[in-house]
């Protein structure tokens, strides 16, 4: 899950932009909070309410690997 997660932030990165992708990990009591965020080109508000969506792309359809977590 997380490779996927990072390698859609490099994807999201442009080639003309040197980019950043930030990882924190805060360790809780009884939980753990991992936050990744990158400087990439990010979601329109109008598609937002679908990134939860199985499925769910922006990209162009080549193949689809489903991980539900």
């Amino acid at each position: 899950m997380f490779n996927n997660l990072i390698l859609n932030s490099i994807q999201a990165i442009r080639d003309d932009d040197a980019g950043s992708i930030n990882i924190r990990i805060e360790d809780g009591i009884d939980e753990i909070t991992i936050e990744v965020e990158d400087s990439g080109v990010g979601i329109t508000d109008e598609l937002l309410y679908k990134i939860f969506d199985p499925l769910f792309t922006t990209k162009q359809q080549e193949s689809v690997l489903v991980l539900l977590v």
